[in-house]
Protein backbone atom coordinates (compact mmCIF):
# COMPACT_ATOMS: atom_id res chain seq x y z
CA UNK A 1 0.00 0.00 0.00
CA UNK A 2 2.84 2.39 0.88
CA UNK A 3 4.52 1.69 -2.52
CA UNK A 4 1.33 2.56 -4.38
CA UNK A 5 0.93 5.78 -2.46
CA UNK A 6 4.48 6.80 -3.30
CA UNK A 7 3.70 7.13 -7.02
CA UNK A 8 0.29 8.73 -6.79
CA UNK A 9 0.22 12.22 -8.32
CA UNK A 10 -2.58 14.74 -8.48
CA UNK A 11 -1.77 15.96 -12.02
CA UNK A 12 0.80 15.34 -14.79
CA UNK A 13 4.23 16.75 -14.01
CA UNK A 14 3.57 16.98 -10.27
CA UNK A 15 6.05 15.49 -7.81
CA UNK A 16 4.81 12.12 -6.44
CA UNK A 17 3.37 12.35 -2.98
CA UNK A 18 5.89 9.90 -1.58
CA UNK A 19 8.78 12.08 -2.77
CA UNK A 20 7.49 15.39 -1.52
CA UNK A 21 9.21 17.10 1.37
CA UNK A 22 7.11 17.35 4.46
CA UNK A 23 6.61 20.90 5.66
CA UNK A 24 8.17 21.70 9.00
CA UNK A 25 5.70 21.61 11.86
CA UNK A 26 5.25 25.01 13.50
CA UNK A 27 6.50 25.40 17.03
CA UNK A 28 3.98 24.23 19.63
CA UNK A 29 1.78 26.98 20.88
CA UNK A 30 -1.08 27.27 23.30
CA UNK A 31 -3.63 27.44 20.47
CA UNK A 32 -2.58 24.09 19.02
CA UNK A 33 -2.43 22.53 22.46
CA UNK A 34 -5.93 23.71 23.24
CA UNK A 35 -7.09 22.32 19.89
CA UNK A 36 -5.53 18.96 20.77
CA UNK A 37 -7.36 18.93 24.09
CA UNK A 38 -10.67 19.76 22.38
CA UNK A 39 -10.03 16.95 19.92
CA UNK A 40 -9.29 14.48 22.72
CA UNK A 41 -12.44 15.41 24.61
CA UNK A 42 -14.49 15.11 21.44
CA UNK A 43 -13.01 11.67 20.81
CA UNK A 44 -13.92 10.56 24.35
CA UNK A 45 -17.41 11.94 23.92
CA UNK A 46 -17.99 10.30 20.53
CA UNK A 47 -16.26 6.98 21.17
CA UNK A 48 -16.93 6.24 24.82
CA UNK A 49 -19.94 8.51 25.27
CA UNK A 50 -18.52 9.46 28.66
CA UNK A 51 -16.70 12.75 28.34
CA UNK A 52 -14.93 14.23 31.33
CA UNK A 53 -15.95 12.74 34.69
CA UNK A 54 -16.69 15.66 36.93
CA UNK A 55 -19.04 18.59 37.00
CA UNK A 56 -22.77 18.02 37.14
CA UNK A 57 -23.98 21.23 35.61
CA UNK A 58 -26.76 21.27 33.02
CA UNK A 59 -26.00 22.24 29.44
CA UNK A 60 -28.33 23.99 27.03
CA UNK A 61 -30.80 21.81 25.17
CA UNK A 62 -29.85 18.75 27.26
CA UNK A 63 -32.63 17.21 29.32
CA UNK A 64 -33.32 13.81 30.76
CA UNK A 65 -36.79 12.43 30.23
CA UNK A 66 -37.38 10.97 33.68
CA UNK A 67 -34.94 12.81 35.96
CA UNK A 68 -36.43 14.44 39.06
CA UNK A 69 -34.75 16.30 41.93
CA UNK A 70 -36.55 15.16 45.07
CA UNK A 71 -34.66 17.16 47.66
CA UNK A 72 -32.13 20.00 47.65
CA UNK A 73 -31.35 21.19 51.21
CA UNK A 74 -29.07 24.05 50.16
CA UNK A 75 -31.75 25.58 47.96
CA UNK A 76 -34.25 25.63 50.83
CA UNK A 77 -32.09 27.03 53.63
CA UNK A 78 -34.87 29.17 55.11
CA UNK A 79 -37.30 26.25 55.26
CA UNK A 80 -34.59 23.93 56.62
CA UNK A 81 -33.62 26.47 59.31
CA UNK A 82 -37.23 26.99 60.36
CA UNK A 83 -37.77 23.24 60.62
CA UNK A 84 -34.54 22.89 62.64
CA UNK A 85 -35.64 25.49 65.20
CA UNK A 86 -39.04 23.81 65.56
CA UNK A 87 -37.43 20.40 66.02
CA UNK A 88 -35.06 21.67 68.73
CA UNK A 89 -37.97 23.09 70.71
CA UNK A 90 -40.18 20.02 70.23
CA UNK A 91 -37.43 17.58 71.31
CA UNK A 92 -36.17 19.50 74.34
CA UNK A 93 -37.53 16.97 76.85
CA UNK A 94 -36.08 14.00 74.96
CA UNK A 95 -32.73 15.76 74.70
CA UNK A 96 -32.59 16.25 78.46
CA UNK A 97 -33.29 12.55 79.05
CA UNK A 98 -30.69 11.45 76.49
CA UNK A 99 -28.17 13.93 77.88
CA UNK A 100 -28.67 12.55 81.38
CA UNK A 101 -27.90 9.04 80.12
CA UNK A 102 -24.50 10.26 78.94
CA UNK A 103 -23.45 10.52 82.58
CA UNK A 104 -20.07 12.21 82.96
CA UNK A 105 -19.96 12.88 79.23
CA UNK A 106 -23.00 15.14 79.42
CA UNK A 107 -20.66 18.10 79.94
CA UNK A 108 -18.85 17.31 76.69
CA UNK A 109 -22.15 17.28 74.81
CA UNK A 110 -23.15 20.58 76.37
CA UNK A 111 -19.84 22.19 75.38
CA UNK A 112 -20.42 21.18 71.79
CA UNK A 113 -23.98 22.50 71.97
CA UNK A 114 -22.71 25.82 73.34
CA UNK A 115 -20.22 26.05 70.48
CA UNK A 116 -23.14 25.83 68.04
CA UNK A 117 -25.32 28.41 69.77
CA UNK A 118 -26.95 30.66 67.21
CA UNK A 119 -26.67 28.04 64.45
CA UNK A 120 -29.98 26.12 64.29
CA UNK A 121 -28.93 23.76 61.48
CA UNK A 122 -25.77 22.54 63.22
CA UNK A 123 -27.45 22.49 66.63
CA UNK A 124 -30.30 20.40 65.27
CA UNK A 125 -27.82 18.06 63.56
CA UNK A 126 -26.09 17.46 66.90
CA UNK A 127 -29.46 16.82 68.56
CA UNK A 128 -30.54 14.34 65.88
CA UNK A 129 -27.27 12.44 66.18
CA UNK A 130 -27.78 12.21 69.95
CA UNK A 131 -31.38 11.01 69.72
CA UNK A 132 -30.58 8.47 66.99
CA UNK A 133 -27.75 6.98 69.04
CA UNK A 134 -25.14 7.69 66.36
CA UNK A 135 -23.29 10.11 68.62
CA UNK A 136 -22.31 7.37 71.08
CA UNK A 137 -22.36 4.36 68.76
CA UNK A 138 -19.03 2.46 68.84
CA UNK A 139 -17.05 2.75 65.63
CA UNK A 140 -16.59 -1.01 65.48
CA UNK A 141 -12.83 -1.09 65.99
CA UNK A 142 -11.55 -2.02 69.45
CA UNK A 143 -10.23 0.96 71.34
CA UNK A 144 -11.50 3.49 68.80
CA UNK A 145 -13.41 6.61 69.81
CA UNK A 146 -17.10 7.04 69.23
CA UNK A 147 -18.41 10.09 67.38
CA UNK A 148 -18.88 12.22 70.49
CA UNK A 149 -15.33 11.51 71.69
CA UNK A 150 -13.91 12.31 68.24
CA UNK A 151 -15.80 15.62 68.08
CA UNK A 152 -14.72 16.55 71.60
CA UNK A 153 -11.09 15.80 70.69
CA UNK A 154 -11.43 18.00 67.61
CA UNK A 155 -12.91 20.77 69.75
CA UNK A 156 -9.74 20.72 71.87
CA UNK A 157 -7.24 20.09 69.07
CA UNK A 158 -4.67 22.66 67.95
CA UNK A 159 -5.66 23.55 64.40
CA UNK A 160 -3.78 24.86 61.41
CA UNK A 161 -3.94 28.68 61.26
CA UNK A 162 -6.80 29.61 58.97
CA UNK A 163 -9.04 26.73 60.02
CA UNK A 164 -12.12 27.96 61.86
CA UNK A 165 -12.98 25.50 64.63
CA UNK A 166 -16.64 26.53 64.78
CA UNK A 167 -17.12 26.31 61.00
CA UNK A 168 -15.31 22.99 60.79
CA UNK A 169 -17.39 21.35 63.55
CA UNK A 170 -20.53 22.88 62.08
CA UNK A 171 -19.87 21.44 58.61
CA UNK A 172 -18.98 18.01 59.99
CA UNK A 173 -22.17 17.74 62.04
CA UNK A 174 -24.44 18.86 59.21
CA UNK A 175 -22.77 16.52 56.71
CA UNK A 176 -22.82 13.50 59.04
CA UNK A 177 -26.46 14.06 59.94
CA UNK A 178 -27.41 14.43 56.27
CA UNK A 179 -24.70 13.56 53.68
CA UNK A 180 -26.80 15.25 50.99
CA UNK A 181 -25.16 18.45 52.23
CA UNK A 182 -21.83 17.28 50.80
CA UNK A 183 -21.36 19.18 47.53
CA UNK A 184 -18.61 19.36 44.94
CA UNK A 185 -19.57 22.89 43.92
CA UNK A 186 -17.25 24.26 41.18
CA UNK A 187 -14.80 21.37 41.35
CA UNK A 188 -14.61 18.17 39.30
CA UNK A 189 -14.55 16.08 42.48
CA UNK A 190 -17.80 14.15 42.19
CA UNK A 191 -15.92 10.87 42.78
CA UNK A 192 -14.41 11.99 46.10
CA UNK A 193 -17.73 13.41 47.29
CA UNK A 194 -19.44 10.10 46.54
CA UNK A 195 -16.68 8.24 48.40
CA UNK A 196 -17.12 10.60 51.36
CA UNK A 197 -20.85 9.88 51.48
CA UNK A 198 -20.09 6.14 51.50
CA UNK A 199 -17.60 6.66 54.35
CA UNK A 200 -20.02 8.75 56.42
CA UNK A 201 -22.71 6.10 56.15
CA UNK A 202 -20.33 3.28 57.03
CA UNK A 203 -18.17 4.98 59.65
CA UNK A 204 -18.80 8.67 60.47
CA UNK A 205 -16.12 8.50 63.19
CA UNK A 206 -13.49 7.79 60.54
CA UNK A 207 -14.74 10.70 58.46
CA UNK A 208 -14.20 13.08 61.39
CA UNK A 209 -10.80 11.54 62.17
CA UNK A 210 -9.52 12.06 58.62
CA UNK A 211 -10.73 15.67 58.47
CA UNK A 212 -9.31 16.38 61.94
CA UNK A 213 -5.93 15.02 60.89
CA UNK A 214 -5.85 17.21 57.81
CA UNK A 215 -6.86 20.23 59.92
CA UNK A 216 -4.01 19.63 62.39
CA UNK A 217 -0.67 21.42 62.36
CA UNK A 218 0.98 18.43 60.68
CA UNK A 219 -1.69 18.36 57.97
CA UNK A 220 -1.44 14.60 57.49
CA UNK A 221 -3.32 11.51 58.59
CA UNK A 222 -3.21 7.78 57.79
CA UNK A 223 -6.19 6.00 56.30
CA UNK A 224 -7.32 2.63 57.65
CA UNK A 225 -5.29 1.07 54.83
CA UNK A 226 -2.13 2.88 55.88
CA UNK A 227 -1.91 5.45 53.09
CA UNK A 228 -0.99 8.94 54.23
CA UNK A 229 -3.39 11.72 53.27
CA UNK A 230 -1.78 15.15 53.11
CA UNK A 231 -3.44 18.55 53.28
CA UNK A 232 -3.19 20.41 49.99
CA UNK A 233 -1.18 23.60 50.50
CA UNK A 234 -3.87 25.52 48.63
CA UNK A 235 -6.80 23.84 50.38
CA UNK A 236 -8.41 27.13 51.45
CA UNK A 237 -8.65 28.53 47.91
CA UNK A 238 -12.06 30.17 47.67
CA UNK A 239 -12.57 29.92 43.92
CA UNK A 240 -14.47 26.65 44.39
CA UNK A 241 -18.01 27.99 44.63
CA UNK A 242 -18.22 27.90 48.42
CA UNK A 243 -17.36 24.42 49.67
CA UNK A 244 -17.41 23.73 53.41
CA UNK A 245 -14.13 23.57 55.40
CA UNK A 246 -14.37 19.79 55.78
CA UNK A 247 -14.88 19.30 52.05
CA UNK A 248 -12.03 21.69 51.21
CA UNK A 249 -9.69 19.75 53.44
CA UNK A 250 -10.60 16.19 52.47
CA UNK A 251 -11.48 16.29 48.76
CA UNK A 252 -8.08 17.49 47.42
CA UNK A 253 -6.30 14.91 49.60
CA UNK A 254 -8.50 12.11 48.22
CA UNK A 255 -7.96 13.36 44.66
CA UNK A 256 -4.22 12.91 45.18
CA UNK A 257 -4.79 9.33 46.31
CA UNK A 258 -7.16 8.44 43.47
CA UNK A 259 -5.05 9.83 40.63
CA UNK A 260 -2.25 7.30 41.25
CA UNK A 261 1.06 8.72 39.91
CA UNK A 262 -0.32 12.19 39.12
CA UNK A 263 -0.51 15.21 41.42
CA UNK A 264 -3.69 17.18 42.03
CA UNK A 265 -3.57 20.96 41.72
CA UNK A 266 -6.43 22.29 43.85
CA UNK A 267 -6.24 25.85 42.55
CA UNK A 268 -6.79 24.84 38.91
CA UNK A 269 -8.67 21.60 39.61
CA UNK A 270 -6.37 19.60 37.33
CA UNK A 271 -3.91 16.71 37.62
CA UNK A 272 -0.28 17.33 36.69
CA UNK A 273 2.72 15.12 36.03
CA UNK A 274 4.94 17.24 38.26
CA UNK A 275 4.35 18.77 41.62
CA UNK A 276 1.68 21.51 41.51
CA UNK A 277 3.19 24.95 42.07
CA UNK A 278 0.34 26.42 44.07
CA UNK A 279 2.58 29.19 45.38
CA UNK A 280 3.07 30.71 41.92
CA UNK A 281 1.66 34.22 41.97
CA UNK A 282 2.05 34.67 38.20
CA UNK A 283 2.59 31.26 36.59
CA UNK A 284 4.23 31.07 33.17
CA UNK A 285 2.02 30.60 30.05
CA UNK A 286 3.11 26.95 29.87
CA UNK A 287 2.39 26.40 33.56
CA UNK A 288 -0.98 28.07 33.26
CA UNK A 289 -1.89 25.95 30.22
CA UNK A 290 -0.88 22.68 31.87
CA UNK A 291 -2.88 23.66 34.94
CA UNK A 292 -6.02 24.94 33.24
CA UNK A 293 -6.29 23.31 29.82
CA UNK A 294 -4.94 19.79 30.16
CA UNK A 295 -7.55 17.03 29.94
CA UNK A 296 -6.46 15.25 33.12
CA UNK A 297 -9.40 16.09 35.37
CA UNK A 298 -11.72 14.17 37.67
CA UNK A 299 -11.10 10.54 38.57
CA UNK A 300 -11.44 7.25 36.70
CA UNK A 301 -13.29 4.11 37.76
CA UNK A 302 -10.07 2.56 39.14
CA UNK A 303 -9.45 5.82 40.99
CA UNK A 304 -12.90 5.61 42.54
CA UNK A 305 -12.27 2.02 43.67
CA UNK A 306 -8.94 3.06 45.18
CA UNK A 307 -10.28 5.89 47.36
CA UNK A 308 -13.21 3.72 48.47
CA UNK A 309 -10.77 1.03 49.59
CA UNK A 310 -8.47 3.52 51.31
CA UNK A 311 -11.22 5.21 53.30
CA UNK A 312 -13.45 2.26 54.17
CA UNK A 313 -10.85 -0.51 54.38
CA UNK A 314 -13.02 -2.62 52.09
CA UNK A 315 -11.94 -3.74 48.63
CA UNK A 316 -14.11 -2.68 45.69
CA UNK A 317 -14.45 -4.03 42.19
CA UNK A 318 -14.75 -1.33 39.57
CA UNK A 319 -15.49 -1.63 35.85
CA UNK A 320 -16.70 0.35 32.85
CA UNK A 321 -19.74 -0.41 30.72
CA UNK A 322 -18.04 -0.94 27.36
CA UNK A 323 -20.99 -2.29 25.41
CA UNK A 324 -24.31 -4.04 25.76
CA UNK A 325 -22.34 -7.26 26.24
CA UNK A 326 -21.30 -6.44 29.80
CA UNK A 327 -24.09 -4.01 30.74
CA UNK A 328 -26.42 -6.75 31.97
CA UNK A 329 -23.66 -8.41 33.97
CA UNK A 330 -22.74 -5.13 35.68
CA UNK A 331 -26.39 -4.40 36.41
CA UNK A 332 -26.80 -7.80 38.09
CA UNK A 333 -23.81 -7.01 40.32
CA UNK A 334 -25.36 -3.64 41.18
CA UNK A 335 -28.64 -5.29 42.16
CA UNK A 336 -26.79 -7.84 44.29
CA UNK A 337 -24.88 -5.09 46.13
CA UNK A 338 -28.07 -3.08 46.73
CA UNK A 339 -29.83 -6.19 48.05
CA UNK A 340 -27.02 -6.67 50.58
CA UNK A 341 -27.50 -3.12 51.88
CA UNK A 342 -24.65 -1.36 50.04
CA UNK A 343 -25.08 1.78 47.98
CA UNK A 344 -23.28 1.62 44.63
CA UNK A 345 -21.15 4.44 43.13
CA UNK A 346 -22.07 4.70 39.45
CA UNK A 347 -20.55 6.64 36.57
CA UNK A 348 -23.18 8.18 34.31
CA UNK A 349 -23.07 9.94 30.94
CA UNK A 350 -24.40 13.15 32.44
CA UNK A 351 -25.46 16.06 30.23
CA UNK A 352 -22.41 16.15 28.04
CA UNK A 353 -20.00 14.90 30.70
CA UNK A 354 -19.24 11.96 32.93
CA UNK A 355 -20.55 12.16 36.50
CA UNK A 356 -20.34 9.89 39.54
CA UNK A 357 -23.46 9.43 41.67
CA UNK A 358 -24.35 7.07 44.51
CA UNK A 359 -27.19 4.68 43.69
CA UNK A 360 -29.09 4.01 46.92
CA UNK A 361 -32.02 1.86 45.89
CA UNK A 362 -34.26 0.67 43.06
CA UNK A 363 -37.95 0.93 43.78
CA UNK A 364 -41.12 0.88 41.66
CA UNK A 365 -39.23 1.11 38.40
CA UNK A 366 -37.06 4.04 39.52
CA UNK A 367 -33.45 4.49 40.62
CA UNK A 368 -32.97 6.72 43.66
CA UNK A 369 -29.51 8.21 43.99
CA UNK A 370 -27.46 10.81 45.86
CA UNK A 371 -26.02 13.47 43.59
CA UNK A 372 -22.73 15.21 44.57
CA UNK A 373 -24.29 18.47 43.46
CA UNK A 374 -26.16 18.33 46.78
CA UNK A 375 -29.47 16.74 45.83
CA UNK A 376 -31.46 13.53 46.15
CA UNK A 377 -32.56 12.48 42.67
CA UNK A 378 -34.75 9.95 40.92
CA UNK A 379 -34.71 8.49 37.41
CA UNK A 380 -36.41 5.60 35.67
CA UNK A 381 -34.49 2.33 35.64
CA UNK A 382 -34.61 2.24 31.85
CA UNK A 383 -33.02 5.68 31.41
CA UNK A 384 -30.51 5.10 34.22
CA UNK A 385 -29.32 1.91 32.53
CA UNK A 386 -28.98 3.74 29.22
CA UNK A 387 -26.63 6.36 30.63
CA UNK A 388 -24.72 3.98 32.95
CA UNK A 389 -21.02 3.96 32.06
CA UNK A 390 -19.42 2.29 35.07
CA UNK A 391 -19.92 1.07 38.62
CA UNK A 392 -18.02 0.09 41.79
CA UNK A 393 -19.26 -2.43 44.31
CA UNK A 394 -17.75 -4.20 47.35
CA UNK A 395 -15.94 -7.44 46.68
CA UNK A 396 -17.48 -10.48 48.31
Amino acid sequence: MSELKSVIVSSPGEVPIGLRKRPKSPAPDVGRQEAAVVGWRQFMTDYMKIGTPGRAEPEKNVRFKTHDILRSPQKNVIAETTAARAHIVAQRAREQVANTRLGARAKDYQRLADTLRGDPLARDALLRLLLSGKLTKPSGAKGEMDLLEQLVALNKQVLEPGVSRAELIRSLLIEINDPTNLRQQDRLTCATVVASVVLIRKNPVEYVRLVAGLASLSGSVKTVSGTVLRRNSDWANKNDGGRTPSVRLLQPALMDVGNFFLNYDNRFDRHTLGKPHVSDVKPSPWRRWTATRNPMVGLTQPGMAKILAETTGQQYRSTYVLSSLNRDSIWRNIETALASGDSVPCLLAWKGSGHFVLLDRIENGHCYFSNPSGTQDRMSVEEFRQILRGASWPRA
